[in-house]
């Protein structure tokens, strides 16, 4: 007799890995919140709330650089990726980021990284450092061996860098910045 082995439910599968993704952004909050003290910082999903905030204060702002339709890739990728990489950075009431990704087999990437066009949001300039804890966060509680920054837009590749991402140039492929996780 042979025993077939069962996969997990779809919700089964999105359960867990959101109970990963949540500890994850709390360590990565516990630890942005102490590096900016006295600002404070919240990290969570991109919930209604999110994409609301974004409707209100982002979409057609004058000063945002890159219109990417969050709704739809928030829609999009959550079809597909029960274990995707989200998050919706906050300061008080104020949305200062969001970002969505994708895990891989060894790493996890960031496809998408926004900070708010607001020129004054308190979390001005520090929107990138934060995901980038967070997604580090996650992929560690996934076991994963790197992050990657996906086709970052060039005037920023600089900034990551700064961070300590490495920009890789793959032949007949999109660039994109990695951090190896230690």
């Amino acid at each position: 007799m042979t025993v077939r082995q069962v996969q997990p439910s779809r919700g089964a599968a999105e359960a867990r890995y959101r109970d990963i993704r949540i500890a994850a952004l709390e360590k990565a909050e516990e630890i942005a919140s102490f590096q900016l003290a006295p600002l404070p910082v919240r990290l969570d999903l991109i919930t209604a709330t999110a994409v609301q905030a974004f409707r209100n204060q982002w979409d057609g702002h004058p000063d945002r650089r890159y219109p990417w339709p969050w709704t739809e890739l928030v829609d999009n990728i959550r079809r597909s990726e029960p274990d995707r990489f989200e998050v919706a950075v906050w300061s008080s009431d104020t949305l200062c980021g969001l970002a969505i990704g994708r895990t891989r087999t060894e790493f996890c990437r960031v496809d998408y990284l926004e900070g708010s066009p607001m020129p004054d949001h308190p979390l001005r300039g520090k929107v990138a450092i934060i995901v980038s804890g967070a997604a580090v966060a996650y992929a560690t509680a996934l076991g994963k061996r790197e992050v990657r920054l996906m086709d970052p837009i060039p005037a920023v590749v600089p900034h990551y860098v700064d961070l300590g991402f490495t920009l890789a140039s793959p032949k007949g492929g999109a660039p994109y910045c990695w951090w190896k996780i230690i």
